[in-house]
């Protein structure tokens, strides 16, 4: 006949489902200086940064100024809050998000009021659920939240925007040299949000998504901004492309795909070519005349020279 040992046995039990438990609950990160660096463990309520994107909740409050210029990090969820920021900047820098903590799928939260996630030079930001831009709750006039790109990379499995009212829509900045991929824009109760390109010294950046619901988008917004060079820059490379922007506007004035608009010694022309949404900037047709004319003159007297 075998022992029975009904105390132990039930000891063990509870103890073990205990462990179990404490497994399961993600570990709360809270940062609680006014600003400073991920990298840096006193500046958490937990003495310890985030880096597990398993077990890491992590709260951005009001008015916190958060820098990652140390380091590659991972958490499971991050939420931004009104006013606050997160930069990530630098080579080798940046965060890997997941979406196992936020029973919602997202991988980060920025708040309606104000929440920014800046991604620069030469940095990532790599999330494997969706960025929510934005809240349903805020109420009044609000800063825009952003997301906003220069020369670097960021991806997430989709981003949606979302707000309680006219004031709290979202915003996806890319500046030259910015990589944004997506799976594709979800749809939300929201009045949406605005997708803008600025021109700048390195060109401009680029949108890589699967499925494009310009609808979900509402407004598109494109910039010279700093740029004064020539080119040709693919802004959307898109699999597939359904519905129009309800706003379409190139230096601030209401533009219509296809026509062409002279800045300077600058013709610029955006269009869409199949799924993929094109932005060219040529010479201004007097310009290109001129250097058409002193090409044959320097052509014709090489000749001579050479007769």
């Amino acid at each position: 006949m075998k022992p029975y040992f009904p105390f132990s046995t039930s000891l063990l039990v509870t103890v073990l489902l205990i462990r179990a438990s404490s497994l399961d609950a993600a570990t709360v990160y809270t940062y609680t200086p006014s600003s400073g660096s991920w990298g840096t463990a006193a500046n958490w309520n937990t003495e310890s940064y985030p880096d597990d994107t398993d077990d890491s909740n992590v709260t951005i409050g009001s008015g916190k100024n958060v820098a990652i210029n140390d380091g590659s990090f991972s958490a499971g969820y991050i939420f931004v809050g009104s006013s606050g920021i997160l930069t990530a900047s630098g080579s080798g820098n940046g965060l890997t998000i997941g979406a196992t903590v936020n029973a919602s799928g997202n991988s980060m939260v920025l708040s309606g009021n104000g929440g920014i996630l800046n991604v620069s030079d030469n940095a990532f930001v790599q999330g494997f659920g969706r960025l929510l831009i934005g809240d349903t709750t805020t109420p009044g006039s609000v800063t825009h939240p952003t997301l906003e790109i220069t020369n670097a990379t960021v991806s997430f499995s989709s981003i949606q925007f979302a707000g309680g009212n006219a004031n709290v829509q979202g915003q996806i900045v890319l500046n030259g040299g910015a990589e944004l991929t997506l799976a594709n824009f979800t749809s939300g109760a929201a009045h949406g949000g605005s997708l803008v390109f600025n021109g700048d010294s390195l060109g401009f950046g680029s949108l890589s998504i699967g499925t494009l619901e310009a609808g979900k988008v509402v407004n598109l917004l494109i910039n010279p901004g700093s740029y004064t060079g020539l080119g040709s820059f693919t802004l959307i490379d898109a699999t597939s492309w359904s519905g129009s922007f309800s706003s379409i506007v190139f230096n601030g004035s209401e533009y219509t795909f296809g026509t062409d608009v002279v800045i300077g010694e600058q013709t610029w022309n955006i269009d869409r070519s199949g799924n993929d949404l094109i932005l060219n900037v040529i010479p201004e047709p007097a310009v290109g005349w001129l250097l058409g004319i002193s090409t044959v003159v320097l052509l014709g007297r090489w000749g001579r020279r050479s007769a």
